[in-house]
């Protein structure tokens, strides 16, 4: 994953483009993953019972036909709840939040994360207005691999979201607020060829920590 250049060896980046990334990142931390609510609609989420339905229908049901992320996920999340729909595309809106504009286009960020959302008939909500404008920004560029394995990097968001929602509520906040023991949480998944995702997730949730 490259950072553009006039932001490397910084940590956080303060250019104002950023900050509707950074924010966006809190608020899926604190109303998606410590609570249990969608990003998008902040209506109620059982988040472990969707991770575990993503789990199944995409993780355990790969499809292997040379079609596009995109055809291939809807197929796959056919059969899945309103509630497994919703985190997926709330996941690949947090995949994509961090890529610089130039390399993925806001408007074609905004196109997949929608398109996923509406795999469902009704039950699920697309991107608030107020959640677009973060989309814009980005502050690094991850390379080829991150756009071409997309699969693979949901996959890896699925298993981290899956992981989380097994902690105890009460205990969610310590853990996605100390850098040490969300590493503890990070250990068990298996990060073989998705460390751009695992570095971006840990930038974006711990901005002046991860580089």
């Amino acid at each position: 994953m490259t950072r553009t250049s006039e932001h490397r060896g910084q940590t956080r980046v303060v250019v104002p483009s950023a900050q509707p990334m950074y924010a966006a990142a809190a608020r899926w931390r604190d109303e998606a993953l410590i609570g249990d609510r969608s990003l998008f609609s902040g209506q109620p989420i059982n988040g472990l019972a969707a991770a575990q339905e993503l789990t199944r229908d995409f993780i355990e049901s790969p499809d292997a036909t040379a079609r596009d992320f995109l055809s291939k996920l809807r197929d796959q999340l056919a059969g899945s709840s309103a509630d497994a729909v919703q985190v997926a595309a709330e996941l690949l809106y947090v995949h994509t939040l961090i890529v610089v504009s130039y390399a993925f286009k806001s408007k074609n960020k905004v196109e997949l994360v929608n398109k996923v959302a509406a795999i469902r008939d009704s039950g699920t909500s697309p991107i608030p207005e107020d959640l677009l404008g973060a989309l814009k920004g980005g502050v690094v560029q991850p390379g080829q691999a991150y756009a071409s394995y997309r699969w693979k990097m949901f996959a890896y968001l699925i298993r981290v979201f899956e992981a989380i929602k097994e902690i105890p509520v009460a205990d969610r906040e310590a853990t996605l607020t100390n850098w040490e023991q969300f590493q503890v949480v990070l250990s068990g998944i298996d990060d073989q060829s998705v460390w751009a995702q695992r570095y971006a997730l840990e930038h974006l949730l711990f901005p002046d920590i991860a580089p």
